[in-house]
């Protein structure tokens, strides 16, 4: 079951999920991290509550302001994890931590919702630091984080949901199922940036969805459901490819 990951401990890998075996550490992991995760959000509130940090409650004057500054908050907390967060991935696919960390999260080729939290903890140690690190330099209202931390756990089980979803020019989900489904593994650094595309497209580390046999266009969030109701693509559990699984050879991509 996708959000209580400690019910795996009652299962075997196979038993959890029937499309696709889990991971023999998956209950493990998930569930560690999921701990790990709320003690980072205790320590940010904490920090909060002692006047500490970068939170504070002050907003406006005026709801105009308000708005503002809950926006700007949210904005410049959002650039500061993306850039953090593609140097983190692109040093957790280096071949000596890939083998010894990130290695497990690549062990699902078509990622599930909240297969996000399957990572070593180590490494999810690691990138909590950087998620939870505008609590501490980024000066904004206490309610600015937390848009901001709900507007990444959606990213992220949206990555990895199998719903093929773009939110303006720089957000589709596709662009990292592409990471996952085309095996992009130690020293292929290709489409790392999240939640958005920027990074990637900056440094031109981005695959296009198209170029690897994905669908032209992924719907946007009016489109998703058609006339019967069911998800595009729900026959085989995956709305963002269409027809057989794309295939793609990585060897020119290895650059």
């Amino acid at each position: 079951m996708w959000a209580l990951p400690a019910l795996d401990f009652f299962r075997t890998p196979q038993q959890a999920d029937g499309r696709q075996p889990r991971h023999a550490r998956h209950a493990v992991f998930a569930t560690v991290n999921l701990v790990m995760s709320a003690s980072f959000a205790g320590l940010s509130a904490e920090l909060y509550h002692r006047r500490l940090g970068s939170l504070h409650n002050v907003c406006g004057p005026g709801p105009a302001a308000c708005a503002w500054q809950l926006f700007s908050g949210v904005a410049r907390s959002l650039a500061v994890q993306s850039v953090l967060e593609y140097y983190w991935h692109v040093a957790m696919h280096l071949p000596y931590l890939y083998a010894k960390l990130h290695r497990h999260h690549h062990t699902y080729k078509s990622p599930q919702v909240f297969d996000d939290l399957m990572i070593h903890p180590l490494e999810a140690f690691g990138y909590y630091v950087l998620l939870f690190s505008p609590s501490l330099v980024v000066s904004q209202h206490y309610a600015g984080m937390l848009i901001y931390m709900s507007l990444c756990g959606l990213f992220g089980v949206l990555d990895h949901s199998g719903i093929a979803l773009r939110l303006g020019p720089f957000y589709d989900t596709r662009a990292h199922d592409v990471h996952h489904r085309c095996g992009f593994g130690p020293a292929v650094y290709k489409n790392l940036a999240f939640p958005f595309t920027v990074m990637d497209v900056l440094h031109h580390t981005f695959v296009e969805p198209r170029d690897v046999g994905y669908d032209e266009q992924a719907p946007w969030p009016s489109q998703l459901l058609n006339r019967t109701g069911k998800m595009p693509g729900s026959d085989d559990g995956r709305s963002r490819r269409s027809g057989k699984a794309p295939s793609h050879s990585i060897g020119d991509m290895t650059s």
